[in-house]
């Protein structure tokens, strides 16, 4: 069956492969009047001239998906001529309707979205006549066009005259489109209020968010970038469409994305969008919903943990965010992907990223001794049971490398405390100096702080730079981590997190030493740690696992070089006789490449395949069976969810 080729092409071609493919892979059937003879017999020159459609028809495929296509323009200009990214690649097999349609400022907003509904209602009617399924016809536009995607695909009225009803169709995929009424509509029926003021009536879709729609694909760019308000309102249709039941619905928020540029990368998306729904039509694909907000809620909803984020990108940096639960249950804040957390040990892998670019720049290299930085580290002394059974205090072999110190084999036995963040880096880099190895550098494993803090310390001499003005300089602005810091600022403790307990004994808010870290103003001066002081959130961390998962590279920009990458950052670099699987500030277990929190944040990100996942939850350091449990679940789900190999964590 032709219908499955469409199942197996998962990715889009270059915009090249694409130019090349239209002249070869499409036919196209342009200007088709949409409105019936009688119905244009009457009309007017406007209405005969704009109401018109294009078909685009995949060469070689029967029975096809097809995307009715809204181009955008505010409702007040564009024109017809545009399709969906995904109908753009013959080999997705996927058929395009573009629309023109008359526009608010000529006509009624009624007239437009009128002339949206004729338009698809055409395309049900007789898209079997040019070889595509009427039961496979999806519904997108970006902007304006997104705003009539979600008029005519959730209020019923539009396409009721016609015999149909939004669940005839087979989703709805708007990109960045108003949700509350569309400002040009308000304008044009004589509205002089701002058009940030929202409103909402029959003229806004969120006015008709309802549990019986059919499956909903939302399409945004980036909060912070799109158009003032737009992403907040379809994340708030989400959360509408979740809490009436609607159990086939997803958000996608597309990083460094503004409102004109994110249709570019919503193809993926929207590619795997089609694929499952097609498949299900096909009777080859049973629905299950969002699988991984299902697992979590289901955590929640028993009162296990209070609440979780988990944020997964594919290797095309597509993002998808569930949210669960809540940030503040006493407050009733709900968890965000803004929602800020204390990463603790997370930051370690923030360093080893820092120290990359040190080595990109010949300022610093993991071969290097202590001493050249640090020298109070040049008579640092190693315990050794002598003859007599008495400790003793001898030279080591060898001096200590920065290898040692962030691969925690450098044999010091120095505890300095997650949550004391009292100290300069220096200073504690001296009071590591000050303390006796137990053991050798580099023959055992001593999972620890000091030595983080010390490389940092280090880091600071080479680069004559504080090592937080260096870390974000080179690693968290290039990537826009807005809200990833040692000490949040005013804007930012509002959207702090509230740690809960995770032991099945009753949802209690945390009580251990790391949940001081959350307790603000803090009563001593704070400096920053390399090893455990970092905050940040969900939204911030994708972006650094994405820049992992592709080698040091994010959106085209190479914040490491590849080959420092691969060859220094992402390879073992613990000795030959210790077990444990550690790089430079991180974990490697299989091709998973991150580091978790004390506090139970985790980022993981695939070197193979490009995937990246982040989970954060801010529950006790000595977590509970509800954590553990939550975690392997998240984990499986997330694995069948990416296609990725079962992610073993370790121990």
């Amino acid at each position: 069956m032709k219908t499955k080729r469409i199942i197996a092409t998962l990715l889009l071609a270059s915009a090249a492969a694409c130019a090349a493919a239209e002249a070869n892979g499409f036919r196209t059937v342009k200007d088709i009047p949409y409105y019936p003879d009688d119905i244009l017999s009457q009309a007017d020159a406007l209405k005969k001239e704009r109401c018109r459609l294009d078909v685009r028809i995949p060469e070689g495929f029967t029975n096809f998906p097809v995307v009715v296509w809204y181009h955008g323009g505010g409702l007040v200009h564009g024109r017809r001529g545009g399709y969906c990214q995904i109908c753009r690649n013959p080999a997705n097999g996927i058929g395009g309707v573009s629309v023109g349609y008359r526009f608010v400022s000529e006509v009624t907003p009624a007239d437009t979205i009128g002339d949206a509904a004729a338009a698809l209602a055409w395309t049900l009617k007789h898209i079997a006549e040019y070889g595509g399924d009427p039961k496979k016809v999806f519904v997108s536009g970006s902007s304006g066009g997104g705003y009539l995607t979600a008029m005519v695909g959730m209020d019923p009225k539009w396409l009721a005259p016609y015999g149909f009803k939004p669940t005839d169709l087979a989703g709805l995929m708007p990109e960045t489109g108003q949700m509350t009424k569309h400002f040009n509509v308000r304008k044009y029926t004589g509205d002089t209020d701002s058009q940030f003021l929202s409103k909402i009536d029959a003229f806004a879709p969120l006015a008709h968010a309802a549990a019986n729609l059919p499956p909903i694909c939302i399409l945004v760019g980036e909060p912070e970038i799109d158009w003032l308000c737009r992403a907040e309102e379809n994340r708030l249709l989400y959360a509408s469409l979740k809490a009436l039941g609607h159990r086939d619905v997803e958000y996608h928020a597309f990083p460094g994305r503004r409102h004109g540029t994110m249709s570019y990368d919503a193809g993926p998306a929207e590619l795997e969008f089609v694929r499952r729904h097609v498949q299900q039509i096909d009777g080859s694909w049973t629905p299950t919903g969002n699988k991984v907000l299902d697992t979590l809620e289901d955590y929640v909803s028993k009162g296990r943990i209070a609440g979780v984020v988990s944020v997964l990108s594919d290797d095309r940096y597509n993002v998808k965010f569930d949210c669960a639960g809540w940030a503040d249950m006493e407050k009733k804040i709900p968890m965000r992907p803004d929602t800020l957390f204390a990463i603790f040990s997370m930051s370690k892998t923030f360093l080893g990223a820092a120290l990359m670019v040190a080595i990109d720049e010949g300022k610093i290299s993991l071969d290097d001794e202590i001493a050249k930085y640090l020298p109070e580290f040049a008579d640092i002394k190693v315990e050794e049971k002598g003859a007599d059974g008495k400790v003793q205090l001898v030279p080591p072999k060898r001096p200590l490398k920065i290898r040692d110190l962030v691969t925690h084999t450098s044999g010091s036995s120095c505890a300095i405390p997650i949550y004391k963040r009292d100290l300069p880096l220096r200073e504690a880099a001296r009071q590591m100096a000050a303390t006796p190895l137990k053991t050798q550098p580099g023959e055992a494993f001593r999972y620890g702080n000091a030595g983080i803090d010390a490389a940092a310390a280090a880091l600071e001499v080479a680069t004559g730079m504080p090592y937080e003005k260096w870390l974000y300089t080179k690693i968290t602005d290039p990537l826009g981590m807005k809200d990833t810091s040692f000490t949040p600022n005013g804007k930012q403790l509002p959207r702090l997190v509230k740690a809960y307990t995770s032991d099945d004994k009753g949802l209690r808010p945390a009580s251990d030493r790391c949940a001081g870290q959350l307790v603000f103003p803090w009563k001593k001066k704070v400096y920053p740690c390399a090893a455990a002081g970092l905050f940040s959130t969900p939204q911030d961390m994708i972006r650094f696992s994405q820049m992992l998962a592709h080698h040091g590279e994010w959106k085209g920009r190479q914040i490491i070089s590849r080959k420092t990458f691969d060859e220094v950052f992402s390879v073992k670099q613990t000795p030959e006789g210790v077990t444990q699987p550690y790089c430079v500030g991180s974990w490697l277990y299989d091709d998973w490449f991150g580091h978790e929190g004390a506090m139970r944040t985790d980022q993981r990100a695939n070197l193979k395949t490009g995937h990246s996942r982040v989970f954060f939850i801010q529950t006790e350091n000595k977590a509970g069976p509800a954590f553990f449990a939550l975690k392997k679940d998240w984990n499986a789900v997330c694995d069948e969810v990416q296609g990725t190999p079962p992610f073993n964590p370790g121990n």
